[in-house]
């Protein structure tokens, strides 16, 4: 068939089922449906799609966290959640500590022993909140920014390792998608952190 029969068919098949859908939208349907053809013999294909995600998530995410820990060892930082403190806490500017927990999707304890060691290594510093006396503040330290503008080039370097295997479109398209669950996520997480697992199962069983 020829190739431009062959779209404009496929085309016209997804807007039938999506009549709300863009161009990108097919776009984005159809290199996913081709990558499917073309990995439906992979080991385990009875698995369901989200566990074959969720478990190659979370093969990237060590596969990013040991580089990372490679890269930011030249700067002075342990890891990539140290990084991401001193990252978000220069976005925020003074936040109290929970909030820079919360914002670093940390439960407390974790997040206290972050914040501490980071406090440790003069990277940040700790000051009353003006607001409430019970609460503390935190903000960079000199040489906390001079050390997060040092991790930028060597991270950026590291995002080079993990995906520059993928084409500039690949890596867009890529990026849109993740950008996509992370504001599902930034809003739902809200809503479940505090729940039970059988609460939560109900809902997405």
């Amino acid at each position: 068939m020829n190739p431009i029969v062959e779209l404009v068919n496929r085309w016209d098949a997804f807007a039938q089922e999506n009549a709300d859908a863009s161009i990108a939208d097919f776009c984005r349907f159809y290199l996913a449906s081709e990558e499917n053809a073309k990995h439906s013999s992979d080991t385990y294909p009875d698995i369901p799609i989200e566990s074959r995600l969720g478990r190659t998530f979370g093969r990237m995410s060590r596969f990013s966290s040991f580089y990372a820990k490679k890269a930011l060892a030249s700067v002075g930082i342990n890891n990539i959640e140290d990084f991401g403190y001193l990252m978000a806490l220069r976005e925020m500017g003074s936040p109290r500590k929970s909030q820079l927990i919360q914002s670093s999707l940390s439960d407390f304890t974790t997040g206290i022993e972050v914040i501490n060691r980071l406090i440790r290594m003069g990277l940040m510093e700790e000051f009353p909140d003006p607001d409430d006396r019970r609460s503390k503040r935190l903000k960079l330290t000199e040489k906390g920014l001079e050390v997060s503008d040092a991790s930028l080039p060597v991270m950026h370097i590291m995002g080079k390792m993990v995906f520059s295997s993928l084409s500039r479109e690949e890596q867009g398209i890529l990026f849109q998608i993740i950008l996509k669950l992370d504001r599902v996520h930034s809003d739902r997480y809200q809503d479940l952190r505090q729940m039970e697992w059988e609460d939560i199962r109900e809902r997405f069983a």
